[in-house]
């Protein structure tokens, strides 16, 4: 028995890893971690994509690396990319499917952005690895 298609726009949940500002493009330094949301189904893959993640103000500083090294704060900037066509996700990078249309799962991923979220970044309290897992469950259970 063929189950039945949903009439309910959906779209899907990606956390990522990338490569960190600055650093080699090798395996090694894909530390960065950030959210992409798509429709689903993606179709023929032309299907635009939308980033979200927090980096710092100035990534490749020596100060802002000596800052986060030694565990203190520093300002971030919380970015939102629209329209990104060029990336390839992978199966593995899907955590969940979200019974709304992209448009609102983006006002949502915005909304917590811009209310959710400490315009500073910290080593192990407020960083992209948390941003990424609080924004995915966010979008996911909220």
């Amino acid at each position: 028995m063929q189950s039945k298609p949903s009439s309910t726009k959906q779209t899907e949940v990606f956390r990522i890893r990338t490569h960190l500002l600055g650093a080699p493009k090798i395996p090694l330094f894909r530390l960065h971690h950030a959210v992409i949301v798509r429709p689903f189904p993606a179709g023929d893959g032309a299907s635009p994509m939308h980033w979200f993640d927090v980096i710092p103000k100035d990534p490749t500083h020596p100060r802002t690396l000596a800052a986060l090294l030694a565990l203190q704060s520093v300002p971030a900037l919380l970015r939102v990319k629209s329209n990104v066509k060029h990336f390839n996700l992978q199966e593995r990078d899907l955590v969940g499917v979200v019974d709304e249309d992209v448009e609102a799962v983006v006002e949502r991923a915005v909304e917590f952005q811009k209310n959710m979220w400490a315009p500073e970044i910290r080593l192990l309290h407020s960083d992209c690895v948390v941003h990424s897992r609080e924004l995915v469950s966010y979008l996911l259970y909220e």
